[in-house]
């Protein structure tokens, strides 16, 4: 009696890429996940879809891969592809009931809040995907280099509690249009962008785009989607540098400084940010700090005389691409381990300077509330927020990179054939849940 599945209701198969080298597909799920599968993992569904068993699809399967039984491929088949079967004869409710992680693993986000709802977003991205016309994004880029000219050639002005509330508000409007690009371009790419919304990470808060149907892009406008929050968010920054130069007003250049650092930040792809995703889509590998990382392992455990001979980088990749590979493998790695001693020197003088200002800056939020200077008591209030947020994130990314360092160190066991197998038989396709890129 044989074991038979099919697609979950509601599932949309996109093809992302067919060449002769090398075919990619993304499946989309009811709930709105996305799964990566390569050429043969898209043949291994289409064996399910025809009506095939399990046992037999594992069985031919084997035949094809001498080393690998029909048990061991069926364990690979269903931990691979579980999520995107259900059993053909299954309950309607049953089929249709989307697959769940645990809560941890859902989102990096401690709290995530919609702001700006799915359908403004795309009504309002609709209206700007003019903005990606080659010809005007020619001229947009000869705009932002003219104000950046603009605005560092003239001095800031000093700033009060006014200008730094002003200089605030005016950040969070140009994050609005940084995560507005993301969505415009997904929209104009002919993908659907989802809401825009803010979260919290270790009492920081991020902003973050739903734009998880980037996957079934062409690598190009993945690559667009991926610029087109610094894209947006440097209009902000020639507007503001306009305003400020009419205006002299000192929050506005201030602001456009703070517009650039934030962009700088963006573009490091040792943070999953923007620069991550960009190099992401240019090397076409979606788990790419992972196998980064398992990169470096394999070399320190072939050095140890701990590993298997075979494959360092990922056979898909040109000459040009595994050099760019194997540098951020080494800068980037090397980047979150300078971070961890950084922050180890950082916390104790972070943790006394916050000690001796905390009372200073209540002090000051007491005086404004009884003298009813709101101004300045926004202003303290925002101050403190930050500082205290500040010091909760050195102790919260310490305690993550160490404890990743930690992890990494235990990884002295050369790959099971069974994880060989897998990469043998699927290429190594099945990059689970490739779904929201956030927070952005």
């Amino acid at each position: 009696m044989g074991t038979y599945f099919t697609l979950r209701p509601g599932s949309t198969v996109h093809s992302v890429s067919s060449t002769p080298e090398r075919s990619e597909y993304v499946v989309e799920t009811a709930e709105k996940r996305l799964y990566r599968l390569s050429g043969q993992s898209r043949a291994v569904l289409k064996q399910f879809e025809l009506g095939r068993s399990l046992e037999d699809i594992c069985d031919q399967l084997s035949q094809n891969f001498p080393g690998a039984d029909g048990a061991e491929l069926q364990s690979f088949v269903m931990q691979m592809y579980g999520p995107l079967l259900c059993p053909r004869d299954a309950p309607a409710e049953v089929a249709a009931q989307p697959s769940r992680r645990p809560l941890w693993k859902q989102n990096a986000l401690f709290l995530e809040i919609t702001v700006v709802r799915e359908d403004f977003v795309r009504a309002v991205s609709k209206r700007l995907c003019w903005l990606y016309d080659p010809v005007v994004m020619l001229l947009v880029t000869l705009g932002v280099v003219a104000t950046h000219v603009l605005c560092y050639s003239t001095s800031v002005g000093p700033l009060s509690a006014s200008t730094t509330t002003a200089t605030l508000v005016l950040c969070l409007l140009s994050v609005v249009a940084h995560e507005l690009g993301h969505s415009t371009a997904l929209l104009a790419g002919g993908g659907s962008p989802g809401g825009i919304g803010v979260g919290m990470f270790l009492l920081m808060p991020v902003f973050f785009a739903d734009v998880s149907q980037v996957w079934v892009l062409p690598k190009s406008w993945r690559m667009k989607v991926d610029l087109g929050g610094i894209y947006f968010q440097q209009i902000a920054f020639t507007i503001f540098a306009l305003i400020g130069g009419l205006t002299g007003a000192p929050s506005l250049r201030t602001a456009c400084i703070a517009i650039d650092a934030m962009c700088l930040i963006a573009i490091n792809p040792a943070f999953r940010f923007d620069g991550y995703w960009l190099l992401v889509d240019w090397l076409g590998i979606p788990k790419l700090r992972a196998k980064s990382h398992n990169f470096l392992m394999t070399i320190i455990r072939r050095a140890a005389g701990k590993a298997q001979q075979g494959t360092l980088l990922p056979p898909s990749l040109s000459k040009p691409k595994a050099v760019v590979f194997a540098l951020y493998a080494l800068l980037g790695n090397g980047f979150l381990a300078a971070a961890v001693l950084i922050n180890l020197s950082s916390v104790r003088s972070s943790v006394v300077r916050a000690w001796h200002a905390i009372p200073g800056i209540y002090h000051e939020i007491a005086v404004a509330y009884h003298a009813s200077n709101w101004l300045t008591v926004a202003d303290s209030a925002i101050r403190l927020w930050f500082l205290c947020a500040f010091v909760v994130a050195l102790f919260g990314m310490t305690a993550l990179y160490s404890y990743r360092a930690a992890k990494s160190l235990r990884r002295w066991r050369p790959s099971t054939l069974n994880r060989s197998t897998s990469t043998n038989l699927f290429g190594g396709s099945n990059e689970a849940a490739i779904s929201a890129r956030t927070p952005r």
